[in-house]
């Protein structure tokens, strides 16, 4: 607050403090983004065996995104509803291959297998930017197989609600050697609309080239990004999918599915003890397809590379 005399009269002017970024942890539950005090996202970490129900709810580590509208509620699946795996964005194999030992479902979580939050390394929140780097255990039953920190950078928000997150997934092989594949449809890094549009069935996608039909996405490789535009609690958003180059190797993007299930899809081979990095960048807006989406979200790729 400045104080200023101007005639003989105290005058007070309020100057307003500029929206910032914080980071709050609801232990056992969720890690929240907040900007300018409302929720931006939130990493769902709840890790509950209690029962067989309960275990199924909160298997998954998972990135939930708040509708700017109604930060009350969700544009992504949560758990439960139609295909339960299905969360967020989330991350995951349908063939996680340990040697000498056999194949784990790190999509489905069948068997026992789970992704368990186990601590914040670190967290940096200012106005600019929020940063945040946890520790998920991946687990069978009480066997660790893959050690994962995952680090998120929320880039402040534009004036139309728009924003842009950084993912990294920097994966370590913990039990043996690992091949982690599946096919497009049940593994890598993808992003799940919210459970509304399994029934309004409004996703629409674009690539590089335009709109392609799913027998036109299905041949292509080595796709970088793909955009979807969905509608969820009367609102319309488009989020645009980008995958790190360094993953280009027989790349693949499942994009194609009504109710807005879409991502890239990579196969990685990890020694016991080493690691790989998986970086993928996603912007999300309220909006809808127009005559300009595939330029922006050439411009934005473009972006990502600079920054590399």
């Amino acid at each position: 607050m400045k104080t200023i005399l101007f005639f003989g009269l105290l005058i007070f002017i309020t100057t307003p403090l500029s929206a910032q970024f914080s980071i709050e942890e609801i232990k056992n539950d969720h890690i929240a983004i907040k900007y300018d005090g409302q929720y931006l996202a939130r990493l769902e970490t709840k890790n509950d065996k209690a029962n067989d129900e309960k275990a199924l709810e909160t298997y998954k580590v998972y990135m939930s995104i708040s509708n700017p509208f109604n930060p009350g509620k969700n544009i992504t699946k949560q758990a439960g509803h139609k295909f339960p795996h299905h969360r967020g964005i989330y991350i995951g194999w349908k063939k996680t291959i340990i040697a000498n030992d056999g194949n784990y479902d790190t999509w489905h979580m069948k068997r026992g297998v789970r992704q368990e939050f186990s601590e914040i390394i670190s967290q940096e929140s200012s106005k600019e930017n929020a940063k945040l780097t946890v520790t998920i255990n991946w687990v069978s039953s009480s066997d660790l197989i893959l050690k994962e920190e995952r680090s998120f950078v929320f880039y402040k928000p534009n004036a139309n609600k728009s924003f842009t997150l950084d993912k990294t997934s920097k994966i370590f092989a913990i039990k043996d050697d690992t091949k982690l594949m599946g096919d497009p449809e049940h593994a890598g890094c993808q992003f799940r609309a919210n459970e509304e549009v399994v029934n309004n069935k409004s996703a629409k996608y674009l690539f590089a080239e335009g709109a392609l039909n799913e027998k036109e996405v299905k041949k292509k490789s080595g796709l970088e990004w793909a955009c979807i535009n969905f509608e969820t609690q009367g609102q319309k958003f488009i989020v645009q999918h980008m995958t790190h180059p360094s993953l280009k190797d027989n790349l693949i993007y499942s994009a194609y599915r009504n109710y807005g299930r879409f991502g890239s899809y990579m196969v990685k081979d990890i020694k016991k003890g080493e690691s790989e990095e998986f970086k993928f960048r996603f912007y999300i807006s309220p909006g809808q397809f127009n005559e300009s989406t595939v330029n922006e979200c050439k411009e934005r790729y473009a972006e990502f590379l600079k920054n590399i």
